[in-house]
């Protein structure tokens, strides 16, 4: 098996000077998981990602799932892991990371984004944009970047990880 992440709990919630501060109320709520899923590589790889402490359960079974049905994640690894030190660009321009906890605000609002609460998990964001509109402009994260439901790693209606975690409440 290929580690990609074997970090500590304070590894991985690890703040910078030049990042905002997280409240210990959010801090408090999060765990550190260990998950296994099979990569781009075709081998089982171990990683870890930070989410809710209430979602555990379902962030499991959904990456047993994943290995299961041979669903490709590229790599999963906290934002604060050392490598990364929460750099957007290398986590997923670079290294197309699946990741949970991030505490950021939802891009042009003052709003915080349900990863700042270890809310929302991006799986494999190179092939899985975020993908919004405004004044009928669309915008793509990362840039450059395009939806296509026929890629490997490619989350869409009928797949089985997008109803299984529909089917636990999320979007």
């Amino acid at each position: 098996m290929i580690v990609d992440s074997d970090i500590t709990f304070g590894q991985a919630l690890a703040q910078y000077p030049e990042k905002p501060k997280v409240p210990r109320k959010i801090l408090d709520q999060l765990k550190l998981v260990d998950v296994e899923y099979i990569s781009f590589d075709h081998k089982l790889h171990r990683g870890q990602i930070v989410i809710h402490k209430y979602l555990v359960d379902e962030v499991k079974m959904m990456f047993e799932l994943a290995v299961e049905v041979k669903f490709p994640i590229a790599k999963v690894v906290p934002n604060s892991h050392p490598d990364y030190k929460w750099d957007t660009k290398k986590l997923v321009i670079e290294n197309n990371v699946t990741g949970g906890f991030g505490y950021r605000k939802i891009k042009g609002t003052d709003k915080l984004s349900l990863h700042s609460y270890g809310r929302a998990i991006d799986i494999n964001p190179l092939q899985n944009p975020y993908i919004r509109y405004k004044n009928s402009e669309e915008i793509v994260f990362p840039p450059n970047t395009k939806w296509n439901p026929k890629r490997p790693g490619t989350l869409h209606k009928n797949n089985p990880l997008v109803k299984f975690m529909e089917s636990k409440g999320w979007e």
